[in-house]
């Protein structure tokens, strides 16, 4: 009898612990979009995304594009149009990226996205002789802001990491923040050093399911649980 009580205490212990490496069901899933009138500026250093998208009121830095798919717990998804703040249009650096850049849903108080790190930029340093399809960035490669060379002119991209949130779960994030820049040359903007274009590219934002968090209070039950056992049993 005893045996067996052990046994199961064992296997219980077992499917905790496979239980809480196994992922939760994140409620903040899928890709946003975004796009429409605003502006954004481009810097070697940094990306802002300025408040001037009149077709919200008050302005918005952005809004959310066609074919977005984020959803998350309480409401439904989100609507073409909507009006998405980042960072209060102010400029995001790599300086002020480690504290939260907060990226907000005035439609929808309770969803609101943090972005906390830059990917690293290209180590190729802009030259005249780029083609197309090449990609650079100023600063030598320095730069965490990718310049890649098309026919029309140049793609600037930010990739950047975060989390996300609707008050009942958390997501990580990844995402670019692209912008397309007509008739410029990555060298040509390497030495401009700054640059304002219509925000008409994408910033897509996919949130992937944490992995549950451990049950502290149920392990601990467990563990405590087997130490009374043993000393009962050494007592005996």
């Amino acid at each position: 009898m005893k045996f067996f009580a052990r046994l199961s205490l064992v296997g219980s212990g077992l499917g905790l612990i496979f239980l809480t490496a196994m992922p939760s069901s994140a409620t903040v899933v899928g890709t946003l979009f975004t796009g429409g009138p605003g502006t954004v500026t481009v810097t070697p250093t940094g990306i802002t995304f300025t408040e001037n998208d009149t077709n919200n009121s008050p302005p918005s830095s952005t809004e959310v594009g066609a074919g977005s798919t984020l959803t998350y717990a309480g409401s439904p998804a989100l609507s073409t149009g909507d009006p998405i703040d980042i960072n209060g249009g102010a400029t995001i650096t790599p300086v002020n990226l480690p504290l939260g850049i907060p990226v907000t849903f005035p439609k929808e108080p309770g969803l609101a996205i943090t972005l906390f790190s830059f990917a690293p930029g290209s180590p190729i340093t802009c030259t005249a002789g780029m083609t197309v399809g090449q990609s650079c960035s100023p600063l030598g490669g320095m730069s965490p802001i990718i310049l890649t060379d098309e026919a029309f002119g140049t793609t600037a991209q930010l990739s950047v990491a975060g989390t996300a949130t609707d008050g009942t779960s958390v997501s990580q994030v990844t995402g670019i923040f692209s912008a397309n820049i007509i008739g410029e040359t990555p060298f040509e903007l390497a030495t401009l050093g700054t640059w304002t274009t219509t925000n008409s590219g994408v910033f897509s934002i996919t949130a992937v399911p944490e992995p549950r968090s451990i049950s502290v209070i149920a392990i601990a039950g467990l563990l405590m649980g087997l130490v009374v056992a043993k000393r009962r049993k050494s007592i005996a």
